[in-house]
């Protein structure tokens, strides 16, 4: 039925006005009756065409309110259709896996008016699992309760517009993060859209505050890209966390962060960090701290650290290192001798005189870095000679198995710590000679350098990018102040058009000021090289190169060197401006 209709009613679910499931039509008129009327009338007409009866009394006509799958629906947002919920709150205890799959079934569509729902009904879903036995408990029974209540909640969603500023109140806490994406009402209230909370895995749960504030951002954005990422309008994110407004700036990023700034790249323009205080930001910080996220011991202990090696490697403090002349006078060429004593002792025992020097070392090792370092670790920051003999028991040590990056610094982890422990590690493992010469190489091989096309023209291949942040500057008889300049390069001619615009300008705008400024001028050119600004990978932009015949070629993000002729020529063009412009007249000395 859904494909049926689907083909038979096409352009009217292309432009908007129809809304279609299995046997549900709903017509909804952004305009004047006269155009709900004819919307009515075309709709009608071809369900006869293609012998689709409707029956009289289950059709309403010119309602302002509406049941439509599930939930009432008017111009102004959604809710919870009442009747539907009576199966939910006469629902009785499940008796069976099967019981619990149904209500549970049920519960999920309601999954965007509920808040912490998955969080609710993790004891639900532990009775689903494979090869577990069914017992009702109290801790099923309280999470059954709850997630009746939560569902039952009235809470009244509006629809998210395209043309407004949308507002996501965001936080991260140790358990989990929580966000609210919102738009303000024609009376200036802010009304929710959808609510959305996370609880970290394993994995996550050891993340650095930075690092969890910064991923829920990331999470909010790939949960809400179907609306965001389509906003005409800014994004303005709200957080506790005042580090985020400085990141875009940062320029070595680790792998994590690569990836995560791939995902605010198709924001840049638009996205807006502001700082509140943790009291301003209700919202996200409830979300995000529900007691419901709150690990339980059994969890707190599987999300420790991973013993790699047993105990007895590392002894009390009396024996805690060996000394490494020792190990070497170990004969080798006994094997059975350095497994007994192995065996024996767990490590080979120090000497007197070097157990008199060890406790030297533990009146190093004792204090407690309250900034950086956990309970349980030791702080040898200030004792080189102590962290060469850690890192060798943890990397070089026949039980230790010189093992990589990760799994030397987890042993590490487990009783010590010292400044710029993970940077010390790194190097050592690349200059371990053993390591160099027995282990594989896993990297994939270098691929070829692309050199960009050599143009035989000019204006054959250009390449573009922004200047932002400028002070605003005004040009006579234009109303708008200017902040950004588009430059777009010849790279033959090394010819340059230095455009004044703002910062927001759209992917329309900016073919627009490309059309007038450089097409009408100089022809059409086969290559365009940007950088992936969210006006150059937009459908428009792509569709505009396509049907004028251009290629587009994006840079690598975080990768200025692909377009290095724009950058410089920006380099060049902005000392230019500091030395021969005023604060705010620099877009009438443009070249």
């Amino acid at each position: 039925m859904q494909r049926f209709v689907n083909e038979k009613c096409q352009d009217f679910l292309k432009e908007g006005w129809l809304v279609n499931l299995l046997d549900d039509f709903a017509i909804k008129t952004c305009g004047t009756l006269q155009d709900h009327i004819r919307n009515i009338e075309r709709f009608l007409q071809r369900m006869g065409e293609i012998e689709v009866f409707l029956k009289d009394s289950k059709c309403q006509w010119f309602a302002k309110e509406i049941p439509f799958l599930g939930f009432m629906v008017n111009r102004y947002g959604y809710w919870k259709q009442p009747e539907k919920l009576e199966a939910i709150r006469e629902y009785g205890t499940p008796k069976s896996q099967k019981d619990v799959r149904i209500f549970t079934g049920m519960v999920n569509f309601y999954r965007p008016f509920a808040d912490h729902l998955s969080v609710i009904c993790k004891p639900l879903y532990d009775l689903l699992k494979k090869n577990q036995k069914f017992m009702w408990s109290g801790e099923q029974q309280v999470a059954f309760e709850k997630v009746k209540a939560t569902i039952l909640d009235e809470v009244f969603l509006v629809f998210p517009d395209q043309q407004k500023v949308f507002t996501i109140d965001f936080d991260a806490s140790e358990y989990g993060t929580g966000a609210c994406l919102q738009q303000h009402d024609s009376e200036g209230n802010l009304r929710p859209i959808e609510f959305f909370s996370y609880k970290w895995n394993k994995a996550e749960y050891n993340y650095s505050t930075p690092d969890k504030e910064l991923y829920g951002l990331v999470l909010a954005l790939r949960h809400w890209y179907k609306w965001l990422f389509g906003a005409e309008q800014d994004i303005v994110v709200y957080t506790d966390h005042k580090s985020l407004r400085d990141f875009s700036k940062t320029q070595l990023l680790k792998p994590r962060h690569a990836r995560w700034s791939l995902v605010l790249e198709d924001y840049r323009v638009r996205l807006t960090i502001r700082w509140i205080s943790g009291k301003q930001n209700v919202i996200a910080d409830a979300l995000s701290r529900d007691p419901r996220f709150v690990l339980t011991a059994r969890e707190l202990e599987e999300r420790r650290s991973t013993q790699i090696l047993p105990e007895t490697v590392f002894q009390e403090e009396e024996n805690v290192l060996l000394r490494t002349d020792q190990m070497v006078d170990i004969s080798m060429d006994d094997d059975d001798g350095v497994v007994n004593t192995i065996n024996d002792n767990g490590t080979p025992t120090a000497t007197e005189e070097e157990e008199e020097e060890t406790e030297n070392d533990q009146e190093l090792i004792t204090k407690i870095s309250l900034r950086k370092c956990q309970p349980h670790q030791r702080d040898i920051t200030d004792n080189p000679n102590l962290q060469k003999e850690v890192l060798y028991l943890c990397h070089d040590h026949g039980m230790a198995g010189h093992n990589g990056l990760r799994k030397t610094l987890d042993l590490i982890a487990r009783k010590y710590w010292w400044e710029h422990v993970s940077t010390n590690v790194k190097k050592y493992i690349e200059e371990c000679d053993l390591c160099q010469r027995s282990k594989p190489s896993h990297q994939a091989p270098l691929g070829k350098l692309v050199p960009l096309p050599i143009p035989q023209r000019n204006w054959q291949h250009i390449s573009m990018d922004f200047i932002v942040k400028l002070s605003q500057s005004v040009i006579q008889g234009v109303q708008l102040p200017h902040d950004s300049i588009l430059v777009v390069v010849d790279r033959r001619s090394k010819m340059a058009h230095f455009i004044p615009t703002q910062e927001t300008v759209t992917a329309e705008g900016t073919a627009k000021l490309v059309f007038n400024y450089v097409i009408c001028k100089h022809g059409v050119p086969e290559t365009v090289v940007s950088d992936r600004g969210p006006q150059f990978r937009s459908r428009f932009w792509e569709k505009i190169l396509e049907v004028i015949g251009s290629k587009p070629s994006l840079s690598t993000a975080y990768h200025p060197q692909t377009d290095g002729q724009t950058e410089r020529t920006n380099q060049c063009h902005e000392t230019y401006l500091r030395l021969y412009s005023i604060y705010d007249n620099w877009a009438s000395i443009l070249p």
